[in-house]
């Protein structure tokens, strides 16, 4: 459940709501319940001003979206938009440009919290919504204890890097797709995970 009425541009950048995402994806991949299921995002618009958007440019919107749906391996199920403004409905154009054909069929925007009963179960909401059952208080303390629990191993990722220094001469020698590479890639077209 993504807040953007309680975001402050004051205090806070886009680059800190980039490292929240990615904090809770990835405090998130690794469990059983997430990889099958996927996640159900659900983004609350409404009561958004716009200083709140204009932190964010372009390059940022897009190069966010790209990095979500085409560099993590994330199940998304569905994403709920409820009260989108007409004021960023170009920034939304944006995103749903860099999201595939099968993600972009499962964005559904609603214009209202009651229309929004119309396709999602509102218990899964906390209970500042009318219908949620979630204690928000207790949500955060489990997503504060996950990330700690796991904080050596997000730590880690931060020294992450791939050394591509070794196989810089094969790919300079190798410019076309041998048999078996053009096998593989043809076999990973037809994989349909999703």
């Amino acid at each position: 459940l993504l807040q953007a009425q309680v975001f402050n541009p004051d205090r806070f950048t886009v680059t800190h709501q980039i490292r929240q995402v990615m904090l809770l994806l990835e405090s998130t991949l690794d469990r059983e319940e997430t990889q099958i299921n996927g996640y159900v995002v659900i983004c609350d618009y409404r009561e958004v001003s716009l200083k709140q958007f204009v932190v964010w440019s372009i390059t940022d919107a897009s190069n966010t979206a790209k990095c979500i749906f085409q560099s993590l391996p994330v199940r998304i199920q569905e994403i709920h938009a409820i009260g989108v403004p007409k004021f960023i409905s170009f920034v939304t154009d944006l995103v749903l440009s860099s999201m595939s054909e099968k993600i972009k069929s499962r964005v559904l925007c609603h214009k209202s919290l009651e229309e929004t009963k119309k396709h999602l179960d509102l218990s899964i909401l906390t209970t500042d919504y009318e219908g949620g059952s979630q204690n928000p208080e207790h949500l955060k303390q489990d997503f504060i204890k996950r990330a700690e629990d796991r904080r050596s191993e997000l730590l880690l990722m931060d020294e992450m890097s791939i050394d591509i220094s070794h196989c810089r001469n094969l790919w300079q020698q190798n410019n076309g797709l041998s048999e078996i590479d053009a096998g593989l890639v043809g076999s990973f077209k037809k994989l349909n995970v999703d």
